[in-house]
């Protein structure tokens, strides 16, 4: 019993951070595609050539 716990504090302390930095990365992609989609918004109502 205190093998199966001890394993599972251990899987816990090494999946926290890497679900963590997925989770940064996807929030860091969300935020380019909209800072991209914002660029071509811009620039379409103010006749720019991006």
């Amino acid at each position: 019993m205190e093998k199966q716990q001890e394993l599972r504090e251990k899987g816990a302390r090494k999946d926290g951070p890497a679900e963590g930095a997925g989770k940064e990365k996807k929030a860091a992609a969300k935020r380019m595609l909209l800072d991209g989609l914002a660029v071509e918004l811009i620039a379409k109502f103010t006749d720019l050539d991006v």
